[in-house]
């Protein structure tokens, strides 16, 4: 199974479409958008299962409101959690929200903010940053996420859009 994860577009969705129409293993299945403008998610329908949180840039958009700032799910035996990670301090670091995430037994968590990709597994659990589809930092291209579970076993790639 893939899912596919995109974050902070902050209202620039071509580079998303772009995407999914250039590698077409990334245009099956499900997406995951972490946010800031969780509203650009809806350019994804039309390729599969489309699931989004909200970030702190939606907060004061009155159209997101209804979409949660967290996502738990579980696909192939493997739980997930997503959600932005302003509200964790991820900037800071990750403790706050890896400590929710082994509470709610997650084997991922995937997160966005910082507008920097990561990966890393700590204590058997996967952290992921896509990093930002089209507002990367200087010195960072745009990017995204490939989540990969095969066997129940996770694995995240991060790719330059």
């Amino acid at each position: 199974m893939i899912i596919t994860v995109f974050s902070d577009s902050h209202g620039f969705t071509d580079t998303m479409t772009s995407v999914l129409q250039r590698n077409p293993p990334e245009a099956s299945g499900v997406f995951i958008h972490l946010g800031d403008f969780s509203r650009d998610a809806a350019v994804l329908r039309p390729f599969g299962e489309v699931f989004s949180v909200r970030g702190n840039s939606d907060e004061y958009a009155s159209h997101d409101r209804t979409i949660p700032s967290r996502l738990l799910t579980e696909y192939e035996g493997v739980k997930i959690l997503a959600c932005h990670g302003h509200m964790h301090g991820v900037k800071a670091g990750l403790e706050r929200l890896f400590s929710e995430g082994k509470e709610k037994g997650a084997d991922v968590i995937l997160f966005g903010h910082t507008h920097v990709p990561f990966c890393e597994v700590h204590d058997g659990v996967l952290l992921a940053n896509p990093g930002s589809i089209a507002c990367p930092i200087p010195g960072q291209h745009m990017s995204y996420g490939v989540l990969e579970i095969k066997d129940k076993t996770p694995s995240f790639f991060i790719k330059i859009a």
